[in-house]
């Protein structure tokens, strides 16, 4: 099965002058026990790679070859994880929204904000 993104949210947003969009994706959050770990990563405007999705959805041979597909166009990357403690407090939900922001946070370019695309 091929996965199809449509890309028409970027689109619009580029079309109106966004340049900064950023895309999030993590680990962990259907393990039994363990932390969350999540990147995120701005493209250059106007890319859209073909099978970009959800890594858990994706072969490992794909998520190898996006990987090279990403690295060509990528202008920003952010790293985040919660560990297990935080799992622990938060629950899984909290942590995997918490791992998930601090890649946004950590970004050496600063994607827009809902408010303002």
């Amino acid at each position: 099965m091929r996965i199809r993104p449509s890309f028409a949210l970027e689109q619009e947003l580029w079309g109106r002058g966004v340049t900064a969009i950023a895309g999030v994706d993590e680990v962990g959050v259907g393990a039994f026990a363990g932390l969350v770990i999540a990147a995120a990563v701005i493209l250059a405007p106007g890319t859209i790679i073909d099978g970009l999705a959800d890594s858990k959805l994706l072969s490992a041979k794909r998520r190898e070859g996006l990987l090279t597909m990403i690295s060509r166009c990528v202008l920003a990357i952010g790293i985040g994880r919660t560990e297990v403690e935080d799992v622990d407090r938060l629950n899984i939900y909290w942590a995997a929204m918490e791992a998930r922001r601090r890649p946004v946070e950590a970004l050496p370019t600063k994607p827009a904000s809902a408010r303002h695309a």
